[in-house]
């Protein structure tokens, strides 16, 4: 994790020492997010995301280094997927789930890619980058029913953090227009938050604890602009 921190700290110096006259391209993006493994997973185990179809958004930019068609590229992505489930909330007794929010996460990634020119108009590609992502955990909201009273419980999980993968390959066509699909393994943040809530006079507190592994099919399309070309 501190290494990878360390790494993106120090990516504006690594990419100024390189001569400023070289290529580079900025690729806007935004597309959907199919999560995949626990992160999907719906049933009662203790890894389970229930993760539904989500959308992601982002920007990526390359240095490309000569005509070799290797570039450093760096890249952010937003990418948020609902959370939904029919299976008894395992952290509270009685909790009737009437409302979930969503997964949030902001990935920042670093590392190579290879694109190879086909013709004028279209290019292929193949990357792969390390990084970080930084997650935030899903709102839980609903009741707990006691001597036939209802008893409002809302909680909203923490912020956490993991150390994050991801590969794809793609094209750009007509120089502009990029289409790219790519594998995310996010990591497993660790979510955690605390859900106070009152029953008669009694003030009760329960903490909700889980690591989660996240990870994900992204399918994006895309805007490339070119810089000293």
């Amino acid at each position: 994790m501190n290494q990878m921190t360390s790494l993106l700290v120090l990516l504006p110096f690594i990419t100024a020492a390189f001569p400023q006259d070289l290529k580079s391209q900025l690729s806007l993006n935004a597309g959907f997010s199919i999560p995949l493994g626990d992160f999907a997973r719906q049933n009662d185990s203790e890894t389970a995301g229930f993760a539904q179809f989500g959308f992601g958004a982002g920007a990526e930019y390359d240095l490309l280094i000569g005509d070799s068609g290797v570039a450093w590229s760096t890249s952010f992505h937003y990418i948020t997927n609902d959370y939904q489930t029919e299976q008894p909330f395992k952290w509270i007794d009685d909790f009737q789930l009437e409302d979930t929010g969503a997964y949030s996460n902001f990935a920042f990634l670093t590392g190579l890619k290879y694109q190879r020119d086909i013709g004028d108009n279209f290019a292929l590609f193949g990357l792969g980058q390390l990084g970080i992502n930084l997650a935030h955990g899903p709102f839980f909201g609903g009741y707990i029913v006691e001597e036939n009273d209802l008893h409002l419980v809302e909680v909203e999980m923490g912020d956490a953090s993991a150390s994050s993968f991801g590969c794809g390959v793609g094209f750009i066509a007509n120089r502009t227009t990029t289409v790219s699909f790519r594998y995310f393994s996010l990591g497993s943040p660790l979510f955690s938050s605390t859900a106070h809530y009152t029953v008669g006079d009694e003030r009760r507190a329960v903490d909700i604890e889980w690591k989660q592994p996240i990870s994900m099919f992204l399918l994006t399309v895309g805007y490339t602009i070119h810089f000293n070309d």
